[in-house]
């Protein structure tokens, strides 16, 4: 049995690139056994006559699946699905194709979806992804956009509304779907989360290890799941300790230094906890301000473990929340829940990833 590239799809107005599309389709068609390996596929001009796509698309699509396997290129001959590259429970199973929402590609996240990446390439998985800007509404439309392709095996995606009307869309999808970080509103459907009360216990006990017992903490806006988890874990930390926090918001950037110098100038501590590195860093500006040294006046403990951290004029001692982990947990179990996956023990629910302490200078 040969290719027909008429059963081929190519959305004009979708955001994903039509050499994506192309590509992931025939992905599917392979693996799944709907064609017969050696069967001979489409010429390119066929491609582009029937879909309507330039050349570049139709060879960027050939050249991916060449290089990974899939088909070969003979001379004179045409193009051909390569010989043995589905059989049994391979068919069933190799291949799949995976969306990935993430809301950027800046920070936490780079990390992560390399994990994603890596842990899908090793089973011969593929991954779409797709950034939302911290945008909800771009995120459902994103959604229902990759979705009207209809060729998705699973979804990763780390939600940002909590609107469970946002994601109504998910709800008749026969396919498995894994949140990250946040749960899905109204959908019951598998998390991998970060333990961040488990990360500022870990940070607050390495400060007081090291004598400190006047411990300030600096929280952040806008508001999610792990700000409000990361707070809550100070604020009942047990370590005969006095305790105060700031809140500052990065939605309004030019008052944070103010308000931080007022509190550190007022708190009489001795130690810090961040939420996040980025925090941190302005932390480290403002006792330049002050004239503060670190650590000798004021310990700080970041948290996230960004790849600025250890290159810091004084590297930072920060929380590392696994982020190699998350990803790679996040992909096995979708895997596994599609069919995919070569480890024996998929986790079916919630999996929650422990974070470390990574010592540097700062404490």
């Amino acid at each position: 049995m040969t290719f027909d590239s008429g059963s081929i799809i190519i959305d004009h107005k979708s955001a994903i690139p039509k050499y994506i599309q192309l590509k992931t389709q025939l992905i599917s068609m392979i693996t799944k056994g709907t064609f017969t390996p050696d069967g001979r596929i489409p010429s390119d001009n066929e491609f582009i006559s029937r879909l309507k796509i330039a050349r570049s698309t139709v060879r960027q699509a050939l050249d991916e699946l060449e290089k990974e396997g899939l088909i070969e290129r003979q001379h004179g001959r045409g193009t051909f699905i390569t010989r043995g590259v589905v059989s049994g429970k391979a068919a069933a199973t190799a291949g799949m194709s995976f969306g990935v929402f993430f809301p950027n590609l800046v920070y936490f996240y780079p990390a992560v979806i390399r994990a994603i990446e890596n842990e899908a390439y090793r089973n011969g998985h593929h991954v779409i992804l797709c950034t939302t800007d911290y945008d909800p509404a771009k995120e459902k439309r994103r959604l229902l956009n990759l979705f009207a392709e209809q060729y998705l095996d699973g979804l990763i995606i780390r939600p940002l509304s909590d609107d469970p009307a946002s994601y109504e869309s998910l709800k008749t999808r026969n396919i498995p779907i894994v949140s990250m970080d946040e749960r899905i509103p109204g959908l019951d459907a598998p998390a991998v989360l970060q333990d961040n009360a488990a990360g500022i216990r870990i940070a607050c006990e390495h400060l007081v290890s090291k004598g400190h017992r006047k411990i300030g903490y600096i929280d952040a806006l806008p508001d999610y799941t792990y700000r409000r988890e990361r707070l809550k874990a100070f604020e009942e930390f047990d370590g005969r300790c006095g305790k105060k926090t700031l809140t500052l918001d990065f939605n309004t950037p030019e008052r944070n230094i103010e308000k931080l110098i007022r509190f550190l100038k007022s708190a009489d501590l001795t130690a810090v906890v961040c939420i996040n590195d980025r925090m941190a860093g302005i932390v480290l500006d403002v006792c330049k301000i002050l004239g503060y040294g670190v650590p000798s006046r004021l310990a700080v403990v970041g948290y996230d473990n960004e790849p600025f951290a250890s290159s810091l004029t004084v590297p930072l001692t920060t929380i590392d929340p696994s982020k190699a982990e998350i990803g790679k947990t996040a992909m096995t179990l979708l895997a596994g829940l599609a069919g995919g996956s070569s480890s024996d023990a998929v986790p079916s629910r919630d999996v929650s990833v422990s974070p470390k302490l990574i010592e540097r200078s700062l404490t």
